[in-house]
């Protein structure tokens, strides 16, 4: 037995491992999605670095360009070049992946080491891989991912704010400076906010110093100048209310309270509680910025996106609950009992990680940590068990009952009671899993195996909600001489309650957490598969070549499994994608000047999206509002357009998202849909060209051209 742990120890301290197992892992989980979302955006600011004429009158460079803030698009415009804007893209999409899971792979390996936890190293490293996954629940601020599968500076930023970070672990000042500031340029938004993380950690004495200065500074609105305002309530989307503000709100307090409180409390370990109290100042201005920001409608702190910190909350808050639960583990396996503040953190942590962020289960658990340790006993869980199973049971009866029409609606969000219901049931398989490690220590192996089967049956088909409290009633029969009466009423409620009708009850006890869960778990126990093959062949056979060509093997195997699917496109996008690199080097019809006066209305994947579709400026594109919060001028011009197309008339009001999507199929079907439109902004003088897909006689045809793809196109010219 010691020959393997020992053979173990030495697989598991392989600096090459981690790099082995841990990027096709990530690929697994990571694919490409082509030229979408933030990635047009870049395009074409690429486009427009080298080509500014082709985007005369065009809002969204009219009044400013919010790539002047970083060098993204400078270094994109280098693959572009060498390839083509098809595959340019997606190798520089690779490429900017591949930087952040090598950067999150040295930061989590000098976190190991910083916080003397490196034996752990590799479970860190697929914890912290999984947990950040595509469509993770935690893997995103707001609809910002932490890694993108598209090309974004967000995920390149990132990439070297995580090497930063694994410097800063590594005590390396210089360098870690350097990549702050590197990601910063890139990125300023999101790298950024390490600058004054590194500030705290090496200079303590800044800290209430910058907190106070950071405190003034929304009272700048009171200067009335530029940035220095509150938004006008005439600025657009900017001004209105967004749920996802006050979501993002309480996201940022449930991480201040875990790093401010949480993690202190729960680790001896003097360094991680340094790098905490850094953590948690950063964020916690970040915090006051983002309501002040967001809720206030500050507007240099709104247009920064100060929010955007939320980052720095979770990336921190996984590496520290990790470090707690491997730091503790002795303690978890030599006691039989829980304390008042495992409990608590068991509790903080789940309401912390969990898909639906349970800041009301939070805040009575923090008031734990502030009684001196105490032994949680049984009684007090199997109470707590009852309670939560029982609330359980009301809100999946009440949206039963309510969905059947059985009773009458009550003005309640029934989102919100699913989301609360799901919280809860995860809640409760916590708890359940807490009772169960007390159970192991409480009976004999028949009544053990009975209870846990039980257990699991519940975890298989939790629409029979009663079933955790038959176990409870059960213990409490068996350990504290409860009357067997109660045990048989129990037994028949339960019985009696999986006869009823439960098609809407909750199938799944992981509800909330989405399909990918699952297929990480399914990975990961491929590379553990892989680890354990490893581990028997090197020992039984002492020499490298024998540990080192399974290993290469299963590396070779996974990463081609990983990059077999890391196409993601449907096959019109990528031929779409492709036709886009016709016009890098000339776009269409070069001889009109004035770009920003051409109405498109050509059909295929990109109809919406002319701008893309033909690498130049246009009158109006879904991308048009893009930017719009950084410069007033060009919200005030977007409307304009944005009403004359859809209303034929200035009416200052803000069209629906996917409106113009809509108006496109319209538009490039419907011919007189089509004229009658785009006779009145002629009329306007509006625009000057209209360049279609469809043959119309009241408008003058001056040229045409021939796309890839056999499609006719062609310019008319306004009457």
């Amino acid at each position: 037995m010691n020959s393997y742990k020992t053979a173990l120890v030495e697989i598991l301290k392989n600096k090459y491992l981690p790099f082995i197992l841990g990027i096709p892992l990530f690929f697994c989980l990571h694919h490409y999605d082509g030229i979408i979302g933030d990635a047009r955006l870049y395009l074409l600011q690429t486009v427009y670095n080298i080509h500014p004429e082709r985007f005369l009158n065009d809002p969204p460079f009219m009044y400013g360009n919010q790539d002047s803030y970083g060098i993204f698009t400078s270094i994109y415009l280098v693959f572009l070049k060498l390839f083509s804007v098809d595959l340019g893209s997606e190798i520089f999409c690779f490429i900017t992946q591949f930087t952040w899971i090598v950067a999150a792979i040295y930061m989590v390996r000098k976190f190991t080491q910083y916080s003397y936890c490196r034996i752990w190293y590799i479970p860190f490293l697929f914890a912290f891989i999984g947990f950040f996954g595509y469509n993770m629940p935690n893997a995103n601020v707001s609809f910002f991912r932490y890694v993108e599968n598209f090309v974004c500076s967000r995920s390149l930023s990132f990439g070297f704010a995580l090497f930063g970070l694994g410097f800063l672990f590594g005590n390396r000042k210089k360098i870690s400076l350097s990549l702050f500031l590197v990601g910063s340029l890139i990125h300023p938004l999101t790298a950024g906010w390490c600058l004054p993380l590194w500030l705290f950690h090496y200079y303590p004495k800044t800290i209430y110093p910058i907190a106070i200065t950071s405190l003034l500074l929304p009272l700048t609105y009171l200067l009335h100048k530029g940035g220095f305002d509150i938004y006008p309530q005439d600025w657009g989307e900017c001004t209105q209310k967004h749920d996802v503000t006050y979501e993002m709100l309480a996201r940022e307090i449930m991480g201040i309270l875990y790093l401010g409180i949480v993690v202190p409390k729960c680790t001896g370990n003097a360094n991680v509680r340094k790098l905490a109290k850094c953590f948690f100042w950063v964020c916690l201005i970040g915090l006051y910025w983002s309501a002040t920001g967001g809720v206030g409608k500050h507007i240099l702190l709104y247009q920064v996106q100060t929010w955007r910190v939320e980052w720095l909350v979770f990336i921190s808050s996984v590496l520290f609950f990790l470090t707690i639960v491997f730091q503790n583990r002795f303690f978890l396996f030599s006691r039989k009992e829980f304390t008042n503040y495992d409990f608590a953190f068991v509790i903080c942590s789940f309401a912390m990680f969990m898909p639906n962020y349970l800041w009301m289960i939070m805040l009575p658990a923090l008031l734990l940590f502030l009684k001196s340790k105490k032994v949680l006993s049984l009684k007090t869980l199997l109470i707590l068990l009852c309670i939560v199973s029982g609330i359980l049971y009301i809100i999946q009866s009440y949206t039963v009952m309510l969905m059947q029409d059985l009773i009458p609606a009550i003005p309640i969000d029934i989102q919100s009671v699913f989301k609360f219901s799901s919280s809860i049931f995860l809640l409760h398989f916590v708890l359940l899993l807490m009772l169960c490690y007390q159970i192991n220590f409480l009976f004999d192996l028949k009544t053990k195996v009975f209870l846990f089967v039980l257990v699991l049956a519940y975890c298989a088909v939790p629409q029979f909600l009663l079933i955790p409290i038959f176990v409870v009633i059960f213990v409490a029969t068996k350990h504290y001489s409860l009357k067997k009466l109660y045990l048989k009423l129990t037994t028949f409620v339960v019985l009696l309650d999986c006869l009823m009708n439960f098609d809407y009850r909750e199938s799944n006890i992981f509800v909330g957490f989405p399909k990918q869960t699952l297929y990480f778990w399914f990975l990961t126990l491929l590379f553990c598969a892989a680890l354990f093959v490893i581990l028997l062949l090197k020992r039984k056979k002492k020499s490298k070549i024998y540990a080192g060509f399974p290993m290469l093997f299963y590396a070779a195997f996974l990463l081609f499994f990983a990059m077999d699917g890391y196409e993601h496109r449907e096959k019109d996008l990528i031929q779409a994608e492709k036709n886009i690199d016709v016009f890098w080097k000339e776009t269409i019809f070069p001889q009109v000047e004035n770009r920003g006066k051409i109405f498109y209305a050509v059909s295929g994947k990109f109809s919406y999206l002319p701008r893309v579709q033909f690498l130049t400026g246009a009158y109006f594109c879904e991308t048009t509002h893009i930017g719009e919060p950084l410069f007033e001028n060009q919200f005030r011009e977007a409307l304009k357009r944005d009403n004359f197309i859809f209303y034929k008339a200035n009416l200052d009001s803000i069209a629906q998202k996917g409106t113009y999507h809509k108006f496109m199929d319209q538009a490039t079907a419907d011919v007189d849909f089509l004229v009658d439109h785009v006779n009145f902004l002629c009329d306007k003088k509006e625009i000057s060209h209209l360049v279609s897909s469809l043959d119309l006689t009241e408008f003058k045809s001056v040229d045409s051209y021939l796309m890839p793809d056999g499609q006719e196109i062609k310019l008319y010219e306004c009457r």
